[in-house]
């Protein structure tokens, strides 16, 4: 009777360490499903922060590549209007140079005439 009682306990204890076990690994594999799923959380996050950051990077770029051909085009606006004025002084001074040959013509005709 005794050894029957002391297996009954031992059958006791042995599953109640087995149901103990149990709820263990149901409490780690709960934890782990936990923790995966976090970090899946956070991969996605970052992911999409990437994702975002990329989008500006691109963003920006094309600005300063707008900003750039409108520096460009500015440059070139200048430069023809430089070149322009630059057209416009050297017909002035010709034109100049031209009266005052004509009038250096007429003054030496006039001169001429005189003597």
């Amino acid at each position: 009777k005794a050894a029957s009682q002391k297996e009954g306990r031992l059958e006791g204890s042995l599953a109640k360490q087995e149901q103990e076990a149990r709820e263990k690994q149901a409490s780690m594999e709960h934890r782990i499903a936990e923790e995966e799923s976090a970090a899946k959380s956070t991969e996605e996050q970052l992911r999409a922060r990437i994702a975002a950051e990329e989008k500006a990077a691109s963003q920006k770029e094309g600005r300063l590549e707008g900003s750039l051909a409108k520096q460009e085009q500015e440059a070139r606006e200048k430069q023809a209007s430089m070149e322009h004025r630059i057209a416009e002084e050297e017909s002035a001074a010709k034109s100049t140079e031209e009266q005052l040959r004509a009038r250096i013509a007429a003054e030496e005709k006039a001169a001429s005439q005189k003597e």
